[in-house]
């Protein structure tokens, strides 16, 4: 068990390391929520009890200004967020590429990850500089 939390702080810093001092020409979407590696699932992230920052994959999905990191998306259409979820806060939605919208639902066809700290069932985004 102690591996595991020494893996995940070490993932968490250098995720922050390599958010630093990314160069403007990287292939990478650039914005506060960017970070590098194999991250964790929310559901790792719900039930954690390290602190700082954590990169946590999912999918995005935003309605009606608040915007989810979901464990899945329902079939629908547009889809839902379905499964264990975390409120994301702080995310600017236009500093991400590949969203999809149809009516005041926005979402990513692709997993994600944000770098953010969790407290319950709220992400709130790492500012990080460059």
């Amino acid at each position: 068990m102690k591996k595991i939390l020494v893996l995940l702080a070490l993932v968490a810093i250098a995720s922050v390391v390599v958010v630093a001092c990314g160069d403007d020409d990287d292939n990478l979407v650039s914005g506060p929520s960017i970070g590098v590696g194999p991250g964790i699932s929310i559901g790792e992230a719900l039930t954690s009890n390290l602190t700082g920052p954590f990169l946590i994959n999912g999918l995005l999905h935003a309605q009606n200004g608040q915007v989810r990191l979901c464990e899945k998306l329902a079939e629908s259409f547009p889809p839902q967020c379905a499964g264990k979820f975390l409120v994301v806060e702080g995310l600017d939605l236009t500093t991400m590429d590949g969203l999809t919208s149809e009516g005041s639902v926005t979402w990513s066809d692709q997993p994600v990850q944000v770098l953010g700290t969790v407290e319950g069932a709220v992400l709130t985004v790492a500012v990080t500089s460059r």
